[in-house]
């Protein structure tokens, strides 16, 4: 080979390198930033007032509402709190939002009131005769709600029908549901009832005499159940399961994003958290006690109590 070809080969070569050279450096630039790691934790919000709360549903993260004593009633609207004026002035203790013009609420005296998120209210009695914990709404036409005494009350969108449901000595705390034929209420010494379009059943306790508080599922037979110190599952099966106990404090809400994803409130600022494999206690502001919680998704959940209680699980 002449050394004119050599040199003509020694060149080639050195620009063929250089080309996978410029071509490696660019795709392994070290030189760009990392993206910084993003955490979430419970804050603590300022609601302007001293009313106790244990009412909150929304219909999405800017679009939240907090209930209380005295008609209490705050609205979030994604970065503070406004007060709503109400025309009531009953204690709210259950918010449910169907959507933003269709808002739900239970109140002490037998009081269930329906607000547009406008100008128009519409105040019922719903025949129980007595404090309403609880309701859930199916639609605004399919809207339950109960009580002391064993009594729950149905609305069909013109009235409601009263019944007590298993005795007089019970008293219902809370209700969750899926459908018109799948609706579950729960209340003291472990008490869970299951409506399932035409008459109401026991779901077997499991035996630990322990007042129920709130529930929410997953599905008709997916169910979980927070009550004084204790969480039990409900599957469909022979008896509920006890999943997580927090003795000694007590619990009042629960609520959850999906079956991974369960937060349950309760007595000195206590709240845990299912992540799919443990219960695990968050980290909270505060020690006083928790009366409900609720969210729009994983990282978007509110927990509320006493004293203008409010804090919000979110982003950093």
């Amino acid at each position: 080979m002449s050394g004119r070809s050599s040199l003509r080969m020694l060149a080639a070569v050195s620009i063929a390198l250089l080309t996978v050279g410029l071509f490696t450096s660019c795709g392994s630039d070290d030189s760009s930033p990392a993206k910084p790691k993003v955490t979430y934790s419970w804050q603590q919000v300022s609601s302007g007032t001293t009313a106790t709360f244990y009412g909150v549903g929304g219909t999405a993260a800017d679009n939240v509402f907090i209930g209380g004593t005295n008609g209490t009633l705050l609205r979030w609207n994604g970065s503070s709190f406004s007060s709503v004026t109400t025309p009531f002035d009953q204690r709210i203790n259950r918010i449910q939002c169907l959507s933003p013009t269709s808002i739900w609420m239970c109140c002490t005296e037998d009081k269930v009131v329906h607000w547009d998120g406008g100008s128009t209210w519409t105040e019922y009695t719903t025949g129980t005769g007595g404090t309403l914990y609880g309701m859930w709404a199916v639609s605004d036409t399919d809207v339950w709600a109960c009580g002391l005494s064993g009594w729950v009350s149905h609305f069909n969108g013109s009235a409601w029908t009263a019944a007590q449901v298993s005795g007089a000595t019970d008293t219902w705390r809370s209700m969750w549901g899926t459908a018109t034929n799948a609706v579950y209420v729960v209340g003291f010494t472990e008490r869970v009832f299951f409506w399932n379009g035409s008459s109401w059943g026991q779901v077997p306790p499991a035996g630990y005499n322990n007042n129920c508080e709130g529930v929410w599922g997953t599905a008709s037979d997916d169910v979980y159940i927070a009550g004084w110190t204790k969480i039990w599952r409900w599957t469909g099966g022979a008896t509920m399961v006890l999943v997580h106990d927090t003795s000694p404090t007590r619990l009042f809400g629960i609520w959850g994003s999906d079956g991974d994803d369960i937060f349950c409130a309760g007595g000195d600022g206590l709240i845990v958290h299912w992540n799919g494999t443990d219960w695990t206690d968050m980290t909270t502001p505060t020690t006083l006690d928790f009366t409900n919680i609720w969210g729009t998704g994983p990282h978007d959940v509110w927990a509320i109590g006493g004293s203008g209680l409010v804090v919000h699980y979110t982003e950093d």
